[in-house]
């Protein structure tokens, strides 16, 4: 049963099965530079498990425009566990690395309602090649690696949104 998330009201929701993840609490570190995201996931509207990972953020200047960039790490701090977890308690029979890839676009689609008006945001879920390794997950042939050995999971790109006097 393959999961297609797609952003509502501060969720990722998926149609077919009413699998939702929502809004993560975030609890920034900002000694480490680093903040812990909490994902709650509910079938309907019964939470049935929860996801945490670790994530890094940043700004960029390009121009007259600024981006702010989040990169979720799913091969920290237990989160791959987290999200073979949800592969059983839903009794998906997908491939690990498909099923990692459908719940990474739900975890960066979640933020794609909540445009800013001063930033563009992009959301990425990342893995490591040797992270997918150590959890027994078989990386596709062909899937695109950074040279560091970085994988690119899922990314989401929410533009700010228009001034309203300009929207009007």
């Amino acid at each position: 049963m393959a999961l297609y998330f797609e952003p509502r009201d501060g969720a990722a929701v998926d149609r077919d099965s009413g699998l939702n993840i929502r809004m993560p609490r975030m609890q920034p570190d900002e000694a480490a530079g680093i903040t812990e995201f909490q994902y709650p996931i509910y079938l309907g509207e019964q939470r049935i498990h929860g996801v945490a990972l670790l994530g890094a953020d940043a700004m960029e200047a390009n121009g007259a425009r600024r981006l702010w960039t989040t990169k979720l790490e799913l091969g920290a701090a237990g989160a791959l566990e987290g999200v073979f977890e949800l592969k059983r308690i839903l009794g998906n029979d997908d491939g690990d690395f498909q099923f990692l890839q459908e719940v990474a676009r739900g975890l960066v689609v979640v933020f794609a309602t909540e445009p800013s008006p001063d930033y563009d945001f992009r959301y990425s879920a990342l893995i490591s090649a040797d992270a997918l390794a150590a959890g027994g997950v078989v990386v596709p042939p062909g899937t695109p690696q950074g040279s560091n050995g970085e994988i690119v999971l899922a990314e989401a790109f929410v533009p700010a949104r228009a001034d309203r006097s300009e929207a009007s």
